[in-house]
């Protein structure tokens, strides 16, 4: 099995594991800016979650799943980029599985509410061999270990 983890967002935290958790790669795409038209979002966010499934051809799409969120244009975008994400899972015939943010910061580092910074610390004490982890590569990585670890 491989799995596609994906951090929804302007930008997106996205990794490749194998079944057994060992890292295939990783990164962050930067989407967009925070003041572009959700049609520029979107089209960029389609065309990455497409050519990463092309390019990565996993089994399964594992995406941190949404909550309540404070402001219109967040929310817009990153329920958008999860709807293509779906759309894009069911167009290559992928099942898709959500993991909330706080399961994985609390599998990541005891906390429920662990910060960005502890996230990333606890991603270079996982995966020492990835040279320059960041933010949302972290939580990409985590989010496809949790639900590796607690939902197979």
């Amino acid at each position: 099995m491989t799995i596609l983890a994906i951090d929804p967002g302007v930008s997106c935290g996205w990794a490749v594991l194998s079944d057994r958790g060992i890292h295939d790669s990783s990164g962050v795409e930067k989407l967009a800016k925070k003041d572009d038209p959700f049609a520029k979002r979107f089209a960029l966010a389609r065309a990455f979650f497409r050519n990463t499934i092309i390019l990565t051809m996993p089994t399964q799409i594992v995406c941190e799943r949404m909550g309540y969120l404070q402001s219109y244009n967040t929310t817009v975008s990153l329920y958008g980029m999860v709807a293509m994400l779906e759309e894009m899972a069911w167009t290559f015939d992928l099942t898709i599985a959500f993991v909330s943010p706080n399961a994985v910061k609390k599998f990541a580092t005891g906390s429920g509410k662990a910060t960005k910074a502890e996230m990333r610390h606890a991603a270079e004490r996982r995966w020492p061999a990835i040279k320059k982890i960041r933010n949302d590569q972290a939580d990409a990585l985590f989010i496809g270990e949790c639900w590796r670890k607690t939902k197979q």
